[in-house]
C-alpha cells in the first residue's frame, strides 16, 4: 500500500533518466530526502556531539543531492559516488561502488534488489545484485 501511493510513481520510469528525479510524490520526497538529512544532521550534533556550521551542512546535503540526482541520469559519470573526494580508495580497495549509475538501474527494473542508493548496505544484507 505504501509503495502504491507514495514511490510507485517514481517507479515508472525502468530505465533512468535525467526526467526520473522529478518523477517523486511530496511524501517520497520528505521520506527518502528531507527526514534522512534531519535524522543525520541530528544524530552529529545530539548523539555525536559534532556541531556543523551552515556551510558545512549545505555541503553535505549538496554532496547528497549531486549522488541522488546522478544515479538516476541513466549514465555511468565517475563523479558519482557516496562521497567523491574519496571514491578512489573504496573502488580500488574496497570494492565498493563501483558504478552507482548502474547499481540503481537494476534496482529500477527488478525492484526486489539494490535499495540503498549506495552499493554497501545491499552487500552488508545481502540484497546487492549486479544484474
Amino acid at each position: 500500500i505504501i509503495y502504491r501511493r507514495i514511490h510507485m510513481k517514481h517507479h515508472k520510469h525502468f530505465t533512468t533518466s535525467l526526467a526520473t528525479n522529478f518523477k517523486f510524490t511530496i511524501p517520497d520526497i520528505i521520506i527518502e530526502s528531507t527526514l534522512p538529512i534531519f535524522v543525520g544532521l541530528l544524530f552529529l550534533r545530539n548523539i555525536l556531539k559534532i556541531k556543523l556550521s551552515r556551510k558545512e551542512v549545505n555541503l553535505l546535503m549538496i554532496y547528497i543531492a549531486w549522488h541522488e540526482t546522478g544515479t538516476h541520469m541513466g549514465k555511468p559519470l565517475q563523479t558519482i559516488s557516496i562521497y567523491p573526494p574519496l571514491s578512489f580508495l573504496y573502488r580500488e580497495f574496497f570494492k565498493i561502488d563501483i558504478n552507482p549509475v548502474k547499481f540503481h538501474e537494476i534496482h529500477h527494473r527488478r525492484r526486489d534488489c539494490n535499495y540503498g542508493i549506495t552499493s554497501w548496505i545491499d552487500y552488508l544484507l545481502k540484497t546487492y545484485q549486479e544484474s
